[in-house]
């Protein structure tokens, strides 16, 4: 036994390993060369380790083999790792057999990311998950400013697998999806034709491809065959499809001629070079060095991880030979007790293999650097993506840069933008300032320009990318002009049989049901437009017109008053001149200053009215709905709606024009002689008109809220939200290009009066009735005042001292020295009473001086026992 023991101990370890591939395809037999090179190196290396990998290969033709091959390894060889199910479909299932069984299954050709998500522990990945190439294509739509793309791929597991990934990254960029198309491996090629005659007729012009051998490569010569390789078309291939370039035949690369493609990047190494010279041995008829692939390493890489993993489970279980598998009744085929272990070691796998640095997270590999490559003869590198960076020139860089130059289908360094947009726009023989047509008789082409078609070019010049595109004109079968023709042409675009729809096209909640409308180009709302009346003038009398008759009649009353006011205080029969001096000035000041006032406002519209000699006819639609007008619109116009829901008018009084020399007429005529009292139309329109006629009519009111021009597209179309923010980008940082452009067709703004902010020429009692009103009460004040101060009361209290204080009322005169008044009348006497015995003092009791004879009587307290003597005598000063 110790000798049996010795033996165990110096002989190596052996763990069985089954291998399942698909010998007959190119993948298969590159990868099982790898997998021989890849054993054969290790132990040439790592000579002293006491394990080894013993390699039981299986050739699987589809999923059924390959579980099948599975199941008989388990249940005979018993081995201990499975390698290498080639496609994700059988990956998934032979990774459940493993998983029951504790048995380790390692693939290094299965991306699909569905087995990311399966509860597989005994699952690992020593390849790249397809997803991690999401990004990489993204950044290659969003380096080209691309916003819509097809996706074509091969209709199995692995072609489903990334598409919902796929359209979710779209998303996240604003990048559409309009189509997709699956196609079958064993679709007959009648079967593809039909499908790319179909994706020919679809304005989008970048394709997706997702598919492997041997779809692949049946699938590009029918592309050509189809003309879908010539300029204008871009075609990117994924991971897989670029993996297997090198394996395909000269005229399949022929055909590909422009096709952008990404891998992962392999930085050339020492070993890497080994490697190449080692496989030279094993090239057969057809296969170059250059046909080595990122599957082919990745089966190198995965023995080395293997190896390496099982002889640390060994080392730690002292080289005992791995135990057999234990029955159970869970699963017939048994449980090998060891996978928990080995199953630890081979995550654990941190080494720097052929393909790179070899480091499992989650059972699987980390994102890579990919390589940008662009299809001409042979594979050229154009560029790099980096994960942390973006897309780049070199493959270790901090900053993100362009491609290098790429030819494209068709032999172009033009970058595709697509097929040509089909651009319609109405034919119109009224209003052209907006779309003109122009005929070339030489050429027998049409040429079309005008307001909205400059605008547009404006705007499509402001893309950040070019887009081609061609103006088709539209015009009804019967010729009509008209609404109805832009609504059949909003139509034609729902029916996609146009890209895009510009002209005066107004966006309407009923257009809007059926296309997409980008963000107006053009002010929106509807105006009204009225005639100027000029009055035919009286020059003789036009000085009197700043005043209304009832100015005039209030003036002269002030005046007349004033006259009354002084002409009563000057009869007064009372000395008290100096008191009515003041009096009188003081009414003639408040006159005065009552007739600047009214002088100031005269001269005011005095002015104005001798320069603006005209009125407006109304001031509000209500008025003339009122009235019962007609007014005028623009034939086939939606603000015939506008007039008869928000603005009441009865369809009985709306007239339909189609040219602003119509409305001219129309207005010229008025509503009583079979014209129009108004015309309603869009602002557009209505700059148009008033340019043309500014001197005649004017605008009356606040616009009425109404969407302006826009231009339509398909519901669901990517362009909207560039064209909406390229026509916000004019509008704002070219917003002088623009004027230049409205000014050329629509002309100048100019100036015309506006009822709005003009007040009337004559000034009328309303609105200075205040000042007459003021006026009227002082003099009434002055008045009362006056006459009220030279009443005498029995008892007089301080209100009236006051008023006779402020007119000076009953003060002595000054006396003049050495003179003496003589001018009063003889009859002017006072009698004097003389009473000494009636006084205690003896003093006699005179008259005051300046007191008249008109004296009260005195009280009756103060009246003597006897009448004393009367004295007549003559005061003389």
């Amino acid at each position: 036994t110790g000798a049996h023991g010795g033996a165990d101990i110096t002989e190596p370890t052996q763990f069985h390993v089954g291998v399942i591939l698909d010998l007959d395809s190119w993948n298969g037999k590159m990868s099982n060369n790898c997998i021989s090179i890849a054993a054969q190196d290790f132990y040439a290396v790592n000579v002293h380790y006491r394990t080894r990998l013993v390699l039981h290969t299986e050739d699987s033709k589809d999923v059924a083999s390959a579980v099948l091959k599975a199941v008989d390894m388990l249940e005979d060889v018993k081995i201990q790792m499975i390698v290498g199910p080639q496609t994700s479909a059988q990956a998934e299932i032979i990774a459940g057999l493993g998983n029951k069984s504790h048995v380790p299954v390692v693939s290094f050709s299965a991306t699909s990311p569905s087995l990311s998500k399966s509860p597989v522990p005994y699952f690992i990945r020593m390849a790249q998950n397809d997803t991690y190439q999401l990004e990489a294509i993204a950044s290659l739509i969003r380096a080209f400013a691309w916003k819509e793309v097809v996706l074509l791929y091969e209709e199995t597991d692995y072609g489903n697998g990334i598409i919902p990934y796929l359209i979710d990254t779209f998303q996240t960029m604003d990048v559409r999806v309009p189509y997709r198309s699956s196609i079958h491996p064993n679709a007959t090629d009648a079967h593809i034709l039909k499908e790319l005659d179909n994706l020919s007729t679809m304005p989008t012009r970048v394709f997706i491809v997702h598919m492997l051998s041997p779809l692949g490569p049946r699938f590009f010569p029918l592309v050509k065959e189809a003309g879908l390789m010539t300029e204008g078309n871009a075609w990117i291939i994924t991971e897989g499809f670029t993996n297997i370039l090198g394996s395909m035949e000269d005229s399949v690369q022929d055909s590909m001629l422009g096709v952008l493609g990404i891998k992962p990047y392999i930085p050339l190494s020492e070993r890497l070079r080994k490697f190449k010279v080692q496989m030279k041995k094993y090239e057969q008829e057809g296969e170059t060095l250059d046909n080595l692939n990122i599957f082919c390493l990745h089966a190198y890489d995965t023995i080395w991880a293997l190896a390496m993993a099982v002889e640390r489970v060994a080392t730690k279980h002292r080289f005992q030979k791995p135990k057999e598998y234990q029955n159970n009744n869970d699963f017939p085929l048994g449980i090998f007790e060891m996978g928990p272990q080995l199953l630890e070691e081979i995550s654990k796998s941190n080494f720097k293999g052929l393909s790179g640095e070899i480091r499992l997270v989650n059972g699987q590999l980390q994102p890579p650097v990919f390589q940008i490559i662009n299809v001409e003869q042979k594979e050229r590198k154009v560029g790099f993506w980096i994960p942390t960076v973006g897309i780049s020139q070199l493959p270790y860089v901090k900053t993100a840069k362009h491609l290098k130059l790429i030819i494209w289908p068709g032999e172009t360094t033009t970058v595709p933008s697509g097929k040509k947009l089909k651009i319609g726009y109405p034919v119109k023989q009224t209003f052209t300032e907006f779309v003109k047509v122009e005929v070339n008789h030489s050429s027998n082409g049409t040429y079309v320009t005008g307001y909205c078609i400059d605008g547009f070019n404006t705007v499509m010049e402001a893309l950040p990318k070019a887009i081609p595109y061609d103006f088709v004109p539209f015009q009804k079968g019967n010729g009509e002009k008209g609404s109805s023709s832009y609504d059949d042409l909003v139509y034609e675009v729902f029916l996609q049989k146009y890209d895009v729809a510009v002209g005066d096209i107004t966006i309407t909640s009923n257009r809007s049901l059926y296309v997409e409308f980008s963000h107006p180009h053009t002010t929106g709302g509807v105006e009204m437009v009225i005639p100027i009346k000029y009055d035919k003038r009286n020059k003789l009398l036009s000085i009197f017109e700043p005043f209304s008759t009832s100015v005039w009649l209030s003036y002269f009353a002030m005046l007349a008053i004033t006259i009354f006011v002084i002409w009563s205080f000057e009869h007064v029969k009372i000395p008290v001149d100096q008191s009515v001096k003041k009096v009188s000035k003081l009414v003639v000041l408040t006159f005065v200053i009552a007739s600047f006032i009214l002088f100031g406002l005269f001269m005011q519209a005095l002015g104005k009215g001798l320069l603006d000699n005209h009125h407006f006819t109304t001031r509000d639609a209500k008025d003339l709905v009122k009235r019962g007008d007609f007014v005028g619109y623009q034939k086939g116009s939606s603000v015939k709606t506008i007039l008869i829901k928000d603005l009441k008018f009865k369809e009985s009084k709306l007239k339909a024009y189609n040219s602003v020399e119509e409305y001219d007429e129309a207005l010229d005529k008025g509503s009583q002689n079979g014209g129009v009292a108004a015309i309603f139309d869009e602002i557009p329109y209505i700059k148009l008109f008033m340019n043309k006629y500014c001197g005649k009519y004017t605008r009356v009111g606040d616009p009425i809220r109404m969407e302006g021009f826009g231009y339509a597209f398909p519901r669901g179309s990517s362009l909207v939200p560039d064209i909406s923010r390229a026509i916000l980008s004019v509008l704002e940082l070219q917003g002088e290009k623009m004027v230049k452009i409205e000014n050329t067709w629509l002309g100048s703004e100019c100036t015309c009066p506006d009822p709005t902010n003009s007040s009337p020429n004559t000034i009328t009692l309303d609105i200075i009735w205040g000042l007459f009103v003021i006026f009227l009460i002082f003099m009434f004040c002055l008045y009362m005042m006056f006459w009220l101060a030279h009443v005498k009361r029995k008892s007089e209290n301080w209100f009236w001292r006051g008023l006779r204080y402020i007119f000076q009322i009953d003060q002595k005169p000054t006396k003049t020295s050495g003179t003496e008044d003589n001018s009063q009348p003889d009859s002017l006497n006072v009698v004097k009473q003389s009473n000494n015995s009636g006084t205690e003092d003896g003093t006699a009791t005179a008259a005051t001086e300046g007191e008249t004879s008109e004296t009260l009587p005195p009280s009756p307290e103060t009246l003597p026992s006897s009448p004393p003597p009367l004295l007549q005598v003559t005061i003389s000063e």
